[in-house]
């Protein structure tokens, strides 16, 4: 690994709003490997519940429940400086893994299943292998997208023949 990258882990917690008619969201891990030009990240859902919720989901379903345990690779993606392909927009206008730079963002849900593969076949340092891996090809080597490597918006932007940034 090399030392021009800064390593993040965020956990952020499980919440429950049905209530205040908002949804419920199990917690997550975010995986964000922070260097000059990018950050690249990797997003799981853990679906570890509320306590309230596992509790009522037990009672409710007899030990069963809705995704109590299973973890959901969700993302896979990057935040940019400066925009991968034309018709690309800001994501945000201060990006908190881009020291409050804008933010051209873009991840694939589909990605993150290899991702996820190599994590719990290899553990963490393969895992930031991988990061680095994509951050390289992406931002140094500069190795053209191919299908397996696409993420939603460079899929998009090809389809309607925005390729160039």
């Amino acid at each position: 690994m090399s030392s021009e990258f800064q390593r993040l882990v965020k956990w952020t917690p499980a919440y429950n709003h049905i209530a205040e008619g908002y949804g419920r969201h199990g917690m997550e891990v975010k995986f964000v490997l922070i260097g000059e030009q990018a950050a690249i990240q990797f997003v799981l859902y853990t679906n570890w519940m509320t306590a309230a919720d596992r509790a009522n989901e037990i009672d409710e379903h007899r030990g069963g429940g809705y995704c109590l345990h299973k973890p959901q690779p969700s993302d896979f993606g990057y935040h940019a400086r400066h925009p991968q392909y034309k018709g690309q927009s800001i994501q945000a206008e201060s990006c908190d893994y881009l020291g409050g730079a804008p933010c051209y963002y873009d991840g694939s849900g589909m990605r993150a299943n290899k991702v996820f593969d190599v994590f719990t076949d290899g553990g963490e340092e393969a895992l930031w292998k991988a990061l680095e891996d994509e951050y390289q090809a992406r931002f140094i080597v500069g190795v053209p997208v191919t299908v397996e490597s696409a993420n939603f918006g460079e899929v998009m932007a090809a389809f309607f023949g925005e390729q160039e940034p």
